[in-house]
């Protein structure tokens, strides 16, 4: 798992957000595509937080086409990418 820098990802109003920077390339896209396909519905998120052994993570998963990504923050706050859940 490669650890994301700092602020790549935060939580704004209750919501998580993902420095699109750095999503964006990993779905294939440029970040204002990104932007742009987020708008459109063309991409999608979900959150899971974790429960167990894993309470207090949060793993995020982004899907565009055939390509996913997905991020795990830590408790603490640091995050990084890891393996995406196989669709359902």
């Amino acid at each position: 798992m490669a650890t994301l820098p700092e602020g790549s990802v935060w939580q704004e109003n209750g919501e998580w957000v993902v420095d699109p920077h750095i999503v964006a390339p990993k779905l294939g896209l440029s970040a204002e595509s990104f932007r742009q396909a987020m708008r459109e519905g063309l991409i999608a998120g979900t959150v899971e937080r974790g429960e167990q052994e894993d309470a207090g993570r949060t793993r995020l998963t982004f899907r565009y086409g055939r390509h996913a990504w997905a991020v795990q923050v830590e408790p603490d706050g640091t995050s990084a990418e890891t393996t995406p859940p196989k669709p359902r």
